[in-house]
């Protein structure tokens, strides 16, 4: 179920200029605004409310998180698919200097405590990235 919140939020952005809207959506946002989902599934008057009450809730979060080009592409139809990297930022042989130095090397005492001698210490990021199909 859409809010107002989400449709006004959608609406500001395509009045900024930010998003291109087709014909008839942004009418068609508002009307399905608040509707259950069992009368988003039986709205026989707007052809596919239900799709369009999903798509201003994925478009609005996109937009308060910044993401304006996936909000365009969710309104455009197409599929947002969110998929985790893992970056490795940094990577060494744990050696006994490491081991009687951990904060030399940026690593706390403690975690040191789980590494031996010849072990390999891998410093990851990971982030979500974003394919439009």
């Amino acid at each position: 179920m859409s809010t107002k919140k989400q449709a006004n939020t959608i609406y500001r952005a395509y009045k900024q200029g930010q998003l291109t809207l087709p014909k008839g959506f942004a009418n068609k946002m508002y009307k399905v605004v608040g509707m259950s989902d069992y009368e988003l599934r039986h709205c026989y008057e707007i052809k596919g409310a239900s799709s369009i009450s999903h798509m201003t809730t994925v478009a609005a979060w996109y937009i308060w998180d910044g993401r304006t080009d996936l909000a365009q592409a969710i309104i455009d139809g197409k599929t947002v698919e969110e998929t985790t990297v893992t970056e490795v930022v940094r990577e060494f042989e744990v050696t006994q200097d490491v081991l009687d130095n951990p904060e030399a090397y940026g690593i706390g005492e403690i975690e040191a405590m789980f590494y031996e001698l010849g072990d390999t210490y891998r410093d990851e990021r990971n982030y979500i990235e974003y394919v439009i199909r």
